[in-house]
């Protein structure tokens, strides 16, 4: 994630641009969301193999309606990047009208391909991309 305090490179910036989706939980209680990214093998075969660590995924959680930043990611105690194909996170969310936005990432920028969010919990939920 950009931080100007030690990011200073322009084209380094395009974290922003990532997609992003917002889950809207149908409660307002602490309800535990079981968050899973995933990318197509093959479909990432090749850059991966130019670019093991660019290349290693993960994403970031934080509330709907304000600019992530480092101290308003919810993940940021257990944020990783893997060079798997998969990474899954049990997080603990609660009610928050404006949602709470998955921003999936690589570890450097450049590194783009297809890849999948799974959402799952105990209670209802609806995401939506930053598209709709």
């Amino acid at each position: 994630m950009y931080d100007k305090e030690y990011e200073q490179k322009q084209d380094h910036f395009t974290w922003a641009q990532n997609p992003k989706y917002t889950i809207h939980l149908q409660t307002k209680q602490p309800t535990e969301v079981k968050i899973t990214l995933t990318r197509p093998e093959k479909a990432w075969k090749k850059k991966v193999g130019n670019n093991l660590v660019g290349c290693m995924i993960g994403f970031y959680v934080y509330p709907g309606g304000v600019t992530p930043n480092q101290n308003n990611l919810i993940n940021k105690e257990t944020i990783q990047f893997v060079p798997w194909n998969e990474i899954t996170q049990v997080i603990t969310l609660a009610g928050n009208p404006e949602g709470y936005v998955i921003m999936p990432a690589t570890y450097e920028s450049g590194c783009t391909g297809p890849f999948i969010i799974s959402v799952s919990t105990d209670v209802d939920f609806k995401v939506t991309s930053d598209g709709e």
